[in-house]
């Protein structure tokens, strides 16, 4: 059974970056119903570069 690494670096981006694109897009007149779509890619983009750093990492172990 391999440890859990706490968390670390990259949890401050990714509560900032979903927060800072919506209110960018929001004062450049994008509707409010921009919100969802924009949540569920940056949902699909953080899981496969999820997957694709841990096959990385266990092609290198």
């Amino acid at each position: 059974m391999s440890r859990r690494q706490p968390a670390g670096a990259g949890d401050p981006p990714a509560v900032l970056f979903p927060v800072t694109g919506i209110t960018g897009l929001q004062q450049l007149g994008a509707r409010p119903f921009v919100q969802n779509p924009f949540y569920g890619a940056a949902l699909i983009v953080d899981v496969v570069l999820s997957f694709a750093v841990r096959s990385r990492r266990r092609k290198a172990a």
